[in-house]
C-alpha cells in the first residue's frame, strides 16, 4: 500500500527547489532497482510496487534486463515529493555497463551509493566511490537489506570507510529487539533531530521513545558526526571543543553545504524489499542534496535563467522512434520547438521507466527526452551558440572483444550502420577491423556486455549475426640479410623497353620496424 507522506523533521522550510535529480548507483545484486520502486511508492508515483522476481519493475523494463534478472541500461523516472520535483536514475551494477552508471553519475545532483551490509562485498563499492570522489560529486550510502538477521552495520561502516576518500557520517543508529535472539533492526535514532522511530510494516515509521540501552550509543554517535563536521567549520568547531551543543539548524546548514562541497558522505540504511528507511532518506534528500547550479558549475556551465543550456547524459536508437536523447536542462527553460545551438527540437517528453510522455516546457534541472535530433550525441554540453566547452569523462577502454560475421553477405553496409548506432547509444562499446586479420571485431567490458548489445542488434535491426574467436594475425620476420635480382623485357618494336632491379633485405633492430630506401646506382644497364 502507498506511503503517505509524513512532515519533515527540519525546523525550518525552505521554498521548494527546482527539479533536482539522484543517480542510484552501486554493486549488481544490492538493490537500486528494489529501492527505485519503493522511492516511487513513498512518493505517491505508483500505487503498487512491482518486483525484481516477478519481472514487473520500473526500472528493468527492457527485454535483456528481465531475462537475466539484472539491469542492462539506464532507467529514468520522476516523482513529487512533498510539493518538489525529482528525477531518479537507477543505475546498472554490473562492471560490464559501469558507463551507463557514469554518464548518469555525471548529471546528477546528488548520487545514492546503494550497498550490501556483508562487509565482504564492500570492496566491489571502491570504483565508484574512487569516482564520485575524482569528479566531485556528491553522494550518500544507503546500506540496504538490513532487514537480515545478524546485520552488523559498524562493519560494514568501517571496511566502507577503508576505501573512501571522505569521512562517513551516520545520520542514524539502529534499534534492535533486546528480546530476541537475532537482533533484528526494528527501528532507528535519527543522529540529529535524537528522534526515535519504530519500523511499521507497510506504513511510515512511528515516533517513539529513545530507548535507554541506546543512548550512550546515541551520544558517541552525535559527536561523531559533529566532529567530521567541525573540520571543516570554525565555528562549530569552537563550539564542540567547548562542549557546547549546538542549534539543530546549525547541524543541517553544515550537513547540506559540506555534501554539495563533496566534503562528507552520510550514511543511512534500511530495506527496499520492506520499505524501512524510505521516508527517513526522502527527507534526508529534500533538505541536504545540493540544488541543480552545483552539477551546472561542476560540468562547466553557468547558470542563466535567459540562457538555454543542455546536457546530453544518453543515447538510443529506439526501433519504433528511431534517435532518443536523454538531457538534463541546467539553465533556463526549453519549449516544444525551441531551436537550441543550431539543433531543432521536435519535442520534449517526460519519462517514466520505458513510458514517454510528451510536454510542452521543461525548467532549469528536469531531465527531459529529446525525440529524433540527429546531431545531438551522448556528453555535448549545447547553448544558445552551439557546443559549449564542458568537463565530461573520456569512456572506459575495452577490455573484453570478439569476433562478428553476419550469415547475410549482404547485410554487411546494415551491420556496419547498426554497430555505429550501439556505439552511440554505449559508449564503452568499439567495433573496427583487425589490423592485421581484417575480422571484424565488437570490443566491450565483458561478455554479459557484448551478449546484450549483439541481442540488441537481432532485437532492433533483424540481424544475424554470429560471433567467432579473435583470429591472431601471425607475422615473420627476417632473420638474415638476402638479395634478388630481376630483369624486364618487353620488345614491341622501336625502343623497346627493360629494367634491372636488385632488392637487397637486411634485419633492423627488434622494434624498429621497416625502412624502405631506393636509388639508381650509375643509370646505365648493367649487360
Amino acid at each position: 500500500m502507498p506511503m503517505p507522506a509524513s512532515t519533515p523533521e527540519s525546523a525550518s522550510s525552505t521554498k521548494p527547489h527546482a527539479p533536482r535529480v539522484a543517480a542510484l548507483i552501486g554493486p549488481n545484486s544490492s538493490g537500486k532497482t528494489s529501492l527505485l520502486e519503493s522511492l516511487l511508492l513513498a512518493t505517491g508515483t505508483l500505487h503498487r510496487k512491482g518486483s525484481v522476481r516477478d519481472h514487473n519493475t520500473v526500472g528493468d523494463a527492457g527485454r535483456e534486463a528481465r531475462a537475466r534478472g539484472m539491469s542492462t541500461e539506464l532507467t529514468s523516472a520522476h516523482a513529487t515529493y512533498l510539493g518538489e520535483e525529482w528525477h531518479f536514475i537507477d543505475c546498472p551494477g554490473s562492471v560490464d555497463f559501469a558507463q551507463d552508471a557514469r554518464e548518469a553519475a555525471m548529471i546528477c545532483d546528488v548520487a545514492i551509493v546503494v550497498v550490501d551490509p556483508d562487509p565482504a562485498r564492500v570492496m566491489t563499492v571502491a570504483p565508484i566511490l574512487k569516482f564520485l570522489d575524482r569528479n566531485r560529486i556528491p553522494h550518500l550510502i544507503f546500506i540496504n537489506k538490513t532487514d537480515h538477521a545478524g546485520v552488523r552495520l559498524r562493519s560494514c561502516l568501517d571496511a566502507l570507510q577503508a576505501i573512501s576518500e571522505r569521512p562517513l557520517v551516520m545520520r542514524e543508529i539502529p534499534i534492535r529487539d533486546a528480546d530476541a535472539n537475532d537482533e533484528h533492526i526494528t527501528g532507528f535514532v535519527d543522529i540529529v533531530s535524537e528522534r526515535a522511530y519504530a519500523y511499521l510494516e507497510g506504513q511510515p515509521s512511528q515516533l517513539t521513545a529513545l530507548p535507554s540501552d541506546i543512548k550512550d550509543r546515541e551520544h558517541e554517535a552525535r559527536e561523531g558526526l559533529l566532529e567530521a563536521l567541525a573540520d571543516f567549520d570554525d565555528a562549530l568547531l569552537e563550539q564542540v571543543l567547548e562542549d557546547q551543543t549546538p542549534v539543530t539548524a546549525t547541524i543541517y546548514d553544515n550537513l547540506e553545504r559540506d555534501l554539495a562541497q563533496d566534503l562528507i558522505v552520510p550514511v543511512f540504511f534500511g530495506s527496499a524489499e520492506h520499505d524501512r528507511g524510505i521516508i527517513r532518506l526522502l527527507k534526508a534528500l529534500r533538505h541536504e542534496a545540493p540544488c541543480s547550479d552545483v552539477c551546472a558549475h561542476r560540468l562547466g556551465a553557468e547558470p542563466d535563467p535567459d540562457q538555454t543550456i543542455l546536457q546530453v547524459f544518453k543515447t538510443v536508437h529506439l526501433s519504433h522512434a528511431g534517435r532518443f536523447c536523454f538531457a538534463r536542462v541546467l539553465s533556463g527553460s526549453l519549449s516544444n520547438g525551441d531551436t537550441l545551438g543550431g539543433h531543432k527540437l521536435s519535442g520534449i517528453c517526460t519519462v517514466l521507466g520505458d513510458k514517454h510522455e510528451k510536454i510542452d516546457q521543461a525548467l532549469t534541472g528536469a531531465i527531459v527526452g529529446l525525440p529524433r535530433v540527429e546531431r545531438l550525441r551522448t556528453g555535448m554540453l549545447i547553448g544558445p551558440d552551439g557546443e559549449m566547452e564542458n568537463l565530461w569523462p573520456d569512456p572506459l577502454p575495452p577490455l573484453y572483444e570478439t569476433g562478428l560475421k553476419v550469415a547475410n553477405p549482404g547485410d554487411d553496409v546494415k551491420l556496419n550502420e547498426a554497430l555505429r548506432h550501439l556505439c552511440e547509444q554505449d559508449r564503452a562499446l568499439g567495433f573496427g577491423h583487425h589490423q592485421a586479420t581484417g575480422q571484424l571485431l565488437l570490443s566491450g567490458q565483458g561478455d554479459i556486455h557484448l551478449q546484450c548489445a549483439l541481442a540488441h542488434l537481432a532485437e532492433t535491426y533483424h540481424l544475424d549475426i554470429s560471433t567467432a574467436p579473435v583470429q591472431t594475425g601471425y607475422q615473420e620476420t627476417i632473420r638474415k640479410p638476402a638479395s634478388a635480382r630481376g630483369r624486364y623485357k618487353k620488345q614491341t618494336g622501336g625502343h623497346g623497353q627493360f629494367g634491372d632491379v636488385a632488392i637487397d633485405i637486411r634485419p633492423l633492430g627488434r622494434g624498429e620496424g621497416f625502412e624502405f630506401s631506393e636509388q639508381i646506382v650509375g643509370g646505365a644497364i648493367p649487360r
